[in-house]
């Protein structure tokens, strides 16, 4: 699920749907410093951890991604490879 016009406890990133997307079977979430714009009426909340964002001027834009489900791994484990840009 990919959150839309939210934020995370008032933090100066505003998350958007199309800040996130998948290519050649990798997740990718981008963080972006243009200042945007949070309207007064933005779409509705889907995600239980990302809240309304707040009206005005956001420094950063960035993607959320949450996944509700509940699953239990008995054998195996989860790897994620993280790109982050030099110098962050």
């Amino acid at each position: 699920m990919k959150a839309d016009y939210c934020d995370h406890g008032g933090e100066p990133e505003l998350m958007l749907a199309q800040n996130v997307w998948t290519m050649d079977g990798n997740l990718v979430i981008k963080v972006d410093n243009n200042p945007t714009y949070c309207p007064s009426n933005p779409p509705p909340i889907t995600t239980w951890a990302c809240g309304s964002c707040k009206v005005g001027t956001h420094n950063f834009t960035s993607g959320w991604v949450e996944n509700k489900a509940a699953f239990n791994i008995q054998f195996g484990y989860i790897e994620a490879r993280i790109i982050i840009p030099y110098g962050k």
